[in-house]
């Protein structure tokens, strides 16, 4: 994903509009696609990603919407298994660390 930083202008090109008009719609609420600052005169305008696509479909910066769920069982089970092997694995790292302390300290 890119760390470009997503701009009016940017936005503009993809809607047809200037970035005026991009910047007004931020500010009076229109357009919900991230933050306006104020820094006493100046404005600065943050646009994220995931706001930018869920309210115009536009995929900037390499955002790519998270894929649908279909199967939350098989989900869940997959979870499951992660999380069995992942306690598994620690009960035997702190199994071998607890038998060294003990070698240790004879």
């Amino acid at each position: 994903m890119s760390n470009k930083k997503i701009t009016p202008e940017d936005v503009g090109r993809e809607l047809g509009l200037s970035a005026a008009t991009v910047r007004r719609k931020m500010e009076d609420g229109s357009l919900p696609i991230g933050d306006v600052e104020t820094d006493g005169e100046r404005k600065s305008y943050i646009i994220y990603p995931k706001p930018l696509y869920d309210v115009t479909g536009i995929k900037l910066n390499g955002y790519e919407p998270p894929g649908e769920i279909k199967d939350y069982k098989a989900l869940a089970e997959c979870i499951i298994v992660d999380l069995s092997r992942v306690a598994t694995e620690m009960a035997k790292y702190y199994s071998k660390k607890n038998k060294e302390k003990e070698r240790l300290n004879r």
